[in-house]
């Protein structure tokens, strides 16, 4: 499989950042209940998309207007709210209600529909260590086979609980990758063009633990033009064109 697609503009949370940055200056104008509202996983979720729009220096609504759709990717989503949750149940504790509303996956998207007023389709995408890589090519079903002209995609997670550290398979850390994407025009100046290519037959390379999102976010702003991304069933190769 290879497709292409343009990255019109992005914002990234790396783990550095996050460790020196007040994640409420990334809420901007969002009312203190909304605020309050939202673990530190949506916090991450929101202030990205929120600074992406930012950088834009419009409303992602009024800039693409209605032809404009949502991907919303996490390999885990909330799964230290899922965590405290599945205690509570142990304990034979009554579970709260807003808790476990905002525990499901999609959550965080849904709330920031809510919240900006954003009346665009969202699709909400989990798929183990592929994640990001499927919500890219998600991305590029949508928007040729919809004819839409951008897609919004956020991927975000975090490490896993500690006392579920023993099963997780993924070198896993807090960080956000926020892209703008659009339909590749190698003859435009403007967006980054990227060229994806999955190998099948590929053997994982010593990195196939590395967390995807956060080697492309390392790679996209590099001066390096090709990146290979591996796990257990293939291998994709990421250029700059």
């Amino acid at each position: 499989m290879q497709f292409k697609l343009a990255v019109d503009d992005c914002f990234f949370l790396t783990p550095t950042q996050i460790g020196n940055i007040d994640l409420k200056q990334l809420l901007g104008n969002l009312k203190p209940m909304q605020k309050r509202r939202l673990s530190y996983f949506a916090k991450l979720a929101m202030g990205s998309l929120l600074q992406l729009e930012d950088d834009a220096s419009k409303s992602l609504s009024s800039q693409y207007g209605s032809n404009c759709e949502l991907v919303f990717a996490s390999r885990h989503g909330d799964f230290h709210k899922t965590s405290e949750l599945l205690g509570s149940l142990a304990g034979k504790e009554e579970l709260s209600p807003t808790a476990f509303s905002l525990s499901v996956h999609n959550a965080v998207s849904g709330l920031y529909s809510i919240f900006k007023n954003k009346k665009i389709p969202i699709t909400a995408i989990s798929a183990g260590k592929d994640t990001f890589l499927s919500a890219l090519t998600e991305s590029y079903i949508r928007i040729h086979s919809k004819r839409i002209d951008k897609i919004i995609l956020i991927y975000v997670d975090q490490a896993l609980p500690d006392h579920y550290q023993r099963f997780s398979d993924e070198d896993l850390q807090a960080h956000t990758v926020a892209l703008v994407l659009s339909a590749c025009n190698e003859s435009s100046k403007g967006p980054l063009n990227l060229e994806f290519e999955n190998v099948l037959d590929v053997a994982t390379n010593v990195e196939s633990n590395a967390c995807h999102s956060l080697r492309f976010s390392e790679w996209i702003t590099s001066t390096e033009s090709q990146l290979t991304l591996s796990s257990e069933r293939m291998s994709w190769v990421v250029k700059k064109l």
